[in-house]
């Protein structure tokens, strides 16, 4: 007696220990499951007609600032529907690969968001036609993060008096113990760096509205 059938009454039970009886009900049993299956696949392939076939897509884990050095703790590879996969989207973890932006979690990456092969995470998150400053900070300077708006007002030496902007809306790509990084259009940069060069270049925090 085949283990399913104790739950059955025991008349039905002395008909089923008759060959005929087990192999109708097994006919049915294959046909039930062969149906079942048939819809599975039948769906599964109405999906895949509907939101595309999967495609394996790089997805960032978490959120990643511009800069970010990519590795298997910071982006993993999916298989996502082709209808939810930019056009342009990174097909491999690209570990070693620095940031150009910032990317959300859960989002796919897209070529436009990867740095140049080999270059730095600070390179990587310069914007488009600037370059990037070290500015010395004193005892008193403000505590700035990367992706913060800064201008840098040119002091005078001599009387501490302003001489103006040495550069307006510059971008924190670094923030470290005493130096500033940011990066300041290119055609701001040989004041920036005079005004750097004699200690006279002074950030101030721009509001993010």
């Amino acid at each position: 007696m085949r283990p399913w059938t104790l739950l059955l009454p025991s008349a039905i039970r002395r008909r089923l220990r008759r060959p005929t009886a087990y192999a109708i009900c097994g006919a049915i049993l294959a046909v039930t499951t062969g149906v079942a299956t048939w819809r599975l696949l039948d769906y599964a392939a109405e999906g895949a007609a509907r939101y595309g076939e999967p495609v394996a897509v790089a997805v960032a884990l978490r959120d990643l600032p511009a800069g970010s050095v990519i590795d298997p703790s910071t982006v993993e590879i999916r298989k996502l529907p082709s209808a939810a996969v930019p056009p342009s989207a990174v097909q491999t973890r690209s570990t070693g690969r620095a940031l150009r932006q910032a990317v959300s979690e859960g989002q796919v990456l897209v070529t436009a968001d990867l740095g140049d092969p080999g270059s730095s995470g600070t390179a990587a998150a310069l914007p488009p036609e600037t370059v990037a400053i070290a500015v010395p900070l004193g005892e008193a300077s403000l505590r700035l993060e990367r992706g913060d708006r800064v201008d840098l007002i040119e002091i005078a030496t001599d009387d501490a008096t302003s001489l103006g902007f040495a550069a307006r809306d510059a971008v924190v790509v670094s923030a470290e113990e005493g130096v500033l990084t940011v990066a300041v259009n290119e055609s701001d940069a040989s004041r920036v760096a005079a005004a750097v060069a004699v200690g006279s270049a002074v950030p101030v925090l721009r509001s993010a509205t």
